[in-house]
């Protein structure tokens, strides 16, 4: 194994490959006829306290559940666990759907199946997509999970991209009781057809009601869309707020990071796009910035991350435990052209800007997509897990990369483990922060983020030299409880309803004068956006209907053995 950072810059953060920890497992890429572009899950399957590792594959081949030794050393189980599926998988989301501690997948396909794999909670998995009711169309590409309407369980939400012949239909999927869902896209005002790529759940103001944002790609023409941002009106109905809210960018949006990248307690958005290196692309990456009062302002050019090569996945991180978290992103398409990304990591500068990217580790020339950040090994660095599929020709093999986080600079961290008690048992849509010598840090707890993945559901805050940081929790249902103050290096379980009623950290008790908008500010590109893209895209559809095919997925088993709802 090798260490491998870039030494022309300054930053400290430094990864090591450990690939050759995943088992040997290879992902077989079928563009367009089946999850050519796929995800990856980390999740704790076996609930032993360790983050293991779910990657999606093409189809006639089976998925990878890599159970995690405790080490970081991983074994792939997917056959004989029930959770292999060889339909073909893309997206992949793991959350804990009914609320037994035990995390589902939910699998999106490209011209497969939607699959749905529940979690047995003896290391086995059964497929129930049919009893469930979570089927979907043939075409999914990335599912989302939120508790929409604060009943205490979690809610789907799943892109439907395009495929070369037809844009399909975004779904929204309402839990039932864990077990049963029923599709309210159209009736919630969220079931559009504008090739949805990518979405999260987060809160865009400052209500109990979570909130929505959708990334899409790209129509049937290869042309520019919009943002969709929907304001959950508490009624189990969404607004698209696009317009006002300043997230009106057209573009070829793949992937959504939320995360408080200026340190002023308000949320920010992140999403790659074609990028503006090579022929044929001008389609920036955004960064908008939360103004505190539901808009946004999109400052990516001024953060340094806009004039950038292109990107699929995404995440965002404290990779070097300072107290500010970095962007990483990666992407290689099956294209024409080839154009790809080296995977580019961003240094938090701590005054709303980024260092100029490094390379921790190069990957031109493979085919990456989907990725997730999680602390895999438990030594406080968060690592990286990175789909790599083949390539179109057969000849670079599809080895998916683990870059384990080596970074030694003598910054603490704190990590947090949630439990919903009323709320949903994982607690996505929770707040945490977490403060270290007088500064408060805020993290939003996700299931499905990035592109097509999920990265760790556990909060992860670096303290730089502070030795002990208090913790706050804001859970779903709008409730706030302190937790007291804790050691650094080390992970904390928290369960809702064992600490004091408190008021957590707010913007407004930080001393942050508010920052006017960039000098090239638009007043709104609800009609514009990026341009000089779309001869890009025509060329990719034009390469997806050269390699059309008639596969179809398979279902599998009706239903698994009924099991009491926990208390």
């Amino acid at each position: 194994m090798t260490f491998l950072t870039t030494a022309a810059f300054a930053s400290d953060i430094v990864f090591e490959n450990g690939s050759d920890r995943l088992d040997g497992i290879l992902l077989v890429s079928f563009p367009y006829q089946g999850s050519g572009y796929s995800g990856v899950g980390m999740l704790d399957a076996d609930q032993d306290g360790d983050l293991d590792l779910y990657f999606g594959n093409g189809p006639t081949q089976e998925n990878a559940l890599l159970i995690n030794d405790g080490t970081a050393w991983f074994t792939d189980v997917a056959a004989d666990v029930g959770a292999a599926v060889l339909t073909g998988s893309s997206g992949v989301l793991a959350a804990d759907l009914d609320n037994d501690s035990f995390p589902e997948l939910v699998l999106a396909g490209d011209r497969a199946p939607l699959r749905v794999l529940g979690n047995l909670g003896d290391g086995t998995f059964l497929d129930v997509t049919l009893p469930s009711g979570l089927e979907g169309a043939r075409r999914n590409t990335s599912p989302h999970a939120g508790d929409i309407d604060n009943d205490g369980d979690l809610d789907v939400y799943v892109t439907g991209g395009i495929v070369p012949e037809d844009n399909y239909e975004n779904t929204l999927w309402r839990n039932d009781g864990g077990r049963s869902f029923v599709e309210i896209g159209a009736a919630a005002g969220v079931g559009t057809a504008l090739g949805g790529c990518a979405a999260i759940f987060t809160h865009l103001d400052d209500d109990v009601a979570i909130d929505l944002l959708v990334a899409n790609c790209n129509d049937l023409e290869g042309t520019e869309q919009p943002f969709e941002v929907y304001h959950n009106n508490g009624d189990g109905t969404f607004t698209n707020v696009m317009t006002q809210s300043g997230i009106w960018e057209r573009g070829f949006f793949m992937a959504s990071v939320i995360f408080d990248f200026d340190g002023d307690l308000r949320l920010d958005f992140f999403s790659t796009n074609v990028g503006t290196v090579g022929e044929f692309r001008d389609g920036p990456h955004v960064l908008y910035r939360a103004n505190g009062d539901g808009t946004f302002t999109d400052v990516a050019a001024q953060a340094g991350v806009a004039e950038r090569e292109f990107g699929w996945g995404a995440v965002a991180a404290d990779f070097d435990n300072d107290g500010w978290e970095e962007l990483y992103y990666v992407g290689k398409a099956h294209a024409p052209d080839g154009v790809e990304s080296p995977g580019l990591l961003f240094e938090n500068q701590a005054d709303g800007t980024f260092a100029e990217p490094e390379i921790p580790y190069d990957l031109r020339g493979l085919y990456t997509t989907g990725l997730a950040t999680g602390d895999v090994d438990g030594d406080g660095g968060m690592d990286l897990a990175i789909v790599v599929t083949q390539s179109p020709d057969g000849t670079v093999p599809g080895a998916p990369i683990l870059l384990l986080n080596r970074t030694a600079n003598g910054n603490h961290w704190i990590d947090v483990r949630l439990q919903g008690t009323w709320d949903n048992r994982p607690a996505i849509g929770s707040v945490v922060y977490a403060t270290a010598d007088g500064r408060p840090q805020i993290r939003e707890v996700h299931a499905g983020s990035g592109y097509m993945s999920t990265s760790s559901a556990w909060p992860h805050f670096g303290l730089g030299s502070a030795t002990e940081a208090e913790l706050c929790v804001r859970w779903p249902d709008g409730s706030e409880e302190g937790f007291g103050t804790h050691a650094a290096d080390q992970w904390v379980d928290i369960v809702q309803g064992q600490g004091t009623a408190a008021s957590c950290p707010r913007p407004d008790d930080l001393d942050v004068p508010p920052q006017p908008p960039p000098e090239d500010h638009r007043t709104c590109g609800c009609a514009g956006g990026p341009t000089g893209a779309p001869a890009f895209w025509a060329a990719l559809v034009a390469t997806a209907l050269a390699l059309r095919s008639t596969w179809r997925g398979t279902r599998g088993p009706l239903r698994r053995p009924a099991r009491p709802r926990p208390a």
